[in-house]
């Protein structure tokens, strides 16, 4: 115990005779050792070539299906329902009877009814004969009196007609009122009531549905509806029939968010567009909509654009004396996928197609680096061809994708 503690102090004085050595000794500048140090590094990257081509940029939203046109379909009033004419999933036509109450005793009151109205209408054509006759007649042979009791009796005739008519009438509608009928052609998806069923006023009996005015209600986030023009292409799919695709048009954005959601509600109307009736009220559906479309643009890799707040850019390669360096070009995007993004130089920027962009290691890159560009599996890099790299890049060409 007694020689380790011995050797505690011996070691410390050591150490500080060290550091003493070390602090005397000249040092050089930091400056001068990057310079120096670092003369002959180069940042290894891997660099793709600016191609032409077309970027199309989608987004995927959600949805469902609705009907803009469903009725709720009542009797307009109460009485035994004496026939059923209608099931569940038939198509009808618009005007067609779906049920009918029992209408027994309106009928014979109808009956009652036609028969007083015909009554008056063949006492009212006798007063008006008469009284025509009197006219004719007039001057010595007929007093005033008499002329003026048949023009009386001639309009009590005629009112007494048009008074029976009314009664019809509303026996009539109230029969009328005993069959319900479809308001529009659709299909029954509700049904209430059977043979026998006490109706009641009011109380729904069928439910109809008009398929050929389907609308799929897309939600969509603000910044997606601020920047989508009616009428850009969609793609609608459902994810229990994987072979479904309708394409179709944005017909309109709603230009008011859901208070609740917060999302705006875009309208696909499907009567033409899907003529087999395929997507059907209630259907959860995916849109893929055409956000932004690039036609014959410069084309880079999408991880070689650096998005920074200041503005997005490339790192394009420049021959240099000792070998390439860094030169960063501020571009704007066009459309982005998750593989391609079409780029557009800012004003007084350069890039053309073929030129090398920096792709791995972009984010290490600063302006006037000396770069080092790798080989890539079936890639090359500048000044070294080959088929099967050339065959990749062109078969990229023209690609879109999803974001």
């Amino acid at each position: 115990m007694t020689r380790r503690v011995a050797t505690a102090p011996l070691l410390l004085l050591v150490g500080s005779g060290v550091a003493l050595v070390w602090a005397l000794l000249p040092r050089s500048d930091p400056a001068e050792d990057v310079g120096g140090g670092m003369a002959g590094f180069r940042i290894p990257v891997t660099v793709r070539a600016v191609e032409r081509g077309r970027v199309t940029e989608r987004v995927s939203l959600v949805g469902d299906v609705v009907t803009s046109r469903r009725a709720e379909l009542a009797f307009e009033r109460s009485g035994r329902v004496a026939e059923v004419l209608v099931d569940l999933g038939d198509i009808v036509a618009g005007g067609a009877i779906l049920a009918r109450l029992e209408d027994t005793v309106l009928e014979r009151e109808l009956a009652v009814a036609t028969a007083g109205t015909e009554e008056a209408r063949v006492n009212a054509e006798v007063a008006e004969r008469e009284a025509a006759r009197v006219r004719e007649t007039g001057g010595d042979l007929v007093s005033e009196s008499v002329l003026d009791q048949r023009e009386s009796d001639a309009a009590a005739a005629r009112h007494r007609l048009a008074q029976a008519q009314a009664v019809a009438a509303r026996i009539g509608a109230q029969l009328e009122q005993g069959r319900l009928r479809a308001p529009f052609d659709g299909v029954v998806t509700r049904r209430f009531v059977t043979d026998g069923t006490f109706a009641a006023i009011g109380r729904e009996a069928f439910e109809l549905v008009d398929l050929e005015r389907r609308v799929a209600h897309i939600e969509i986030p603000p910044p997606v509806a601020a920047a989508l023009d009616d009428g850009v292409e969609v793609t609608l799919s459902v994810d229990e029939l994987p072979g479904l695709s309708v394409l179709a048009q944005l017909d309109r954005v709603v230009p008011a968010a859901d208070p609740g959601t917060r999302t705006f509600l875009g309208l696909i109307h499907l009567g033409e567009r899907d003529p087999e009736r395929r997507l059907l009220p209630g259907m959860f559906v995916r849109a893929s909509i055409v956000r932004r479309d690039a036609l014959d643009a410069l084309v880079v890799p999408t991880d070689a654009v650096l998005r920074r707040p200041e503005g997005a850019s490339v790192v394009m390669l420049a021959p240099g004396d000792d070998g390439p360096t860094a030169v960063f070009v501020p571009v704007t995007i066009s459309a982005s996928t998750v593989d391609r993004t079409a780029v557009v130089p800012v004003a007084g920027a350069t890039l053309s197609v073929g030129a090398q962009v920096v792709l791995t290691g972009v984010d290490n890159v600063f302006p006037g680096a000396p770069l080092t560009p790798l080989q890539r599996a079936g890639r090359t890099s500048p000044g070294v061809s080959s088929p099967a790299g050339s065959a990749s890049a062109a078969a990229s060409g023209g690609a879109s994708g999803d974001v």
